[in-house]
Parts: structure tokens; sequence; C-alpha cells
């Protein structure tokens, strides 16, 4: 079995819930790495720097490689500070989802995890990566196992981390959804996305389509490769798990035995993203 890494969370979780997610994790064999930080809004304010760190600080002496991952979106002087401050303060892997987190680690000779966010869709992007500093690579989403397959055929990168579990990541804006539809800007958003639950965008036939987190778009349907361990292709060096609620950490054996409801997998087959392909 391919161990687990827990990708960080997306979600408004409160604080308390954080806390227990990674108190859990600590003690799970199947999850050697575990990325840390707020990556879509730090507006959010969930939990403060100084709190990130005591967190990986308990993962680490509970055995665990901790990276700490930037934001999805670094489009502000605020935002470039902030990166800054992580490679000053922290000396750990970090991951980068963002060619300018890529450019400040690589300025820092800091080598980096290269998040699904990053468009890298060929071979000459994976080696300029690669040249940068990227050690481990988590593909985009969308890319499935042909397109991998054909793509890693020229350029071996020594980690491959597949998104396994969890609501995909499909776009980001600078806009914030919940302000927006407030009428508010992000600048003075008065952090509704605490309060106001993550908005499911529907078809005209009423099907859920598309959640709203942020200013990031998410795939409704959870994505579940999990199940397609035996399956899986040997350069997949570890699978990444994304959790949108809590209860879900609670459930992820039965997530390993088989799909469920709602639950996707179309993109690794070349298919419509959507759907649930048979193997």
């Amino acid at each position: 079995m391919r161990p687990f890494t827990l990708a960080p969370i997306a979600f408004a979780w409160s604080a308390s819930e954080l806390m227990a997610l990674y108190k859990s994790v600590a003690h799970d064999p199947r999850f050697t790495r575990i990325y840390i930080g707020e990556v879509v809004c730090r507006k959010r304010g969930i939990l403060s720097f100084t709190q990130w760190l005591a967190i990986a600080e308990q993962l680490q002496a509970a055995g665990k490689e901790v990276v700490f991952s930037l934001p999805w979106l670094i489009n502000s002087a605020s935002d470039e500070h902030y990166v800054e401050k992580v490679l000053t303060h922290w000396s750990g892997p970090i991951e980068a989802n963002d060619l300018t987190a890529v450019a400040a680690a690589s300025a820092a000779s800091r080598p980096f995890v290269g998040g699904n966010q990053l468009a890298v869709y060929n071979s000459a992007t994976l080696s300029w990566l690669m040249g940068q500093g990227m050690t481990v690579w988590s593909p985009p989403v969308e890319l499935g196992k042909a397109w991998l397959e054909g793509l890693l055929a020229n350029t071996r990168i020594p980690h491959v981390e597949l998104f396994a579990f969890g609501q995909q990541m499909l776009g980001i804006s600078a806009r914030c959804m919940h302000a927006r539809s407030a009428g508010l800007s992000r600048a003075n958003c008065q952090q509704l996305c605490l309060t106001k639950p993550s908005e499911i965008l529907k078809t005209r036939e009423d099907q859920a389509l598309l959640v709203a987190n942020g200013h990031t778009i998410m795939s409704s349907g959870e994505c579940n490769l999990l199940a397609l361990e035996y399956s899986m292709p040997e350069y997949i060096g570890s699978f990444r798990i994304s959790l949108s609620k809590p209860e879900q950490f609670a459930k992820l054996d039965s997530f390993q035995r088989q799909m469920q409801p709602n639950q996707v997998n179309g993109f690794w087959f070349t298919k419509a993203g959507m759907v649930s392909a048979m193997q």
C-alpha cells in the first residue's frame, strides 16, 4: 500500500477541528508527509503563523515529514511578504503552487514540492521546475494516467504524489465568491467564509457541478482513486488526501475499498472529471 500524504485543508474549518485532525494524523501510520498552512486566503486567520509552527513541531516529534504550503495565489505585496516570512522562519520543506513561490524558493536555494496548482503539462516545464529545485511533484488533477505516462517517459522525477482523494481545485480568481455574492470586496470581506457555507453551483438540470470556496472553484464530486491502488503505475510514489470535512478522516478505509456515491474518477481515465469511469 502506498503511503498517504495529507494535503493542506482548503476549506474553512474551525481552529479546534484543525487541531483535532493534526493530532489524529500524527499517530496514523498511513500518513508520512503532512502539508500545513493556509492556502486559499490568509484573511481567514483561523490559525496564526505561530500556531502553524507549533503544529509542525508536534507532527515532526511524531515522526512525520512536514511541508509548509504557500498560498495557491500570490498576487499582492502582502502575499510576497508572507512568502518571505515562511522562508525565513521555516527551515523545513515548502510547497509551491504559484510561480512566485517557485522563484522565491529557487532564489533561497530551497528544495520544494511542486503542488498540483502549477500548470505542468509537458516534459520541458517539468524539467525546468526540477532545475529550480523541485524534488516532489503532485500533478494537476486533470492529468490522467495516459498523459502522465507519456510525460514521464522522457522525464523522471524522484517522487510523484498523485491527488487521490478529495474535491479537486479547478480554478482560482483574485476575487472572492463569498464576498462578491454579498456585494463586498475581498479587501472588506468581513470573513464571510467562516460563517457562510461554501456555495454549490448547479446545472439547469439541478445537478451539483461546482463548489465556490472563497476565491477558488472546486469540483462538487469527490475524486477517489484510492480504490484503484492495485492498478496504479509504479511511478506513483504516494497518494495525496484532501479532506473537505472533518468526518472524512474516519471514513478513509471505506473509500479505499470502493467508490462511494458522489465520488468521481473521470480525469484519470481521460474522461470528463465529473463522471465515475470503470477501470
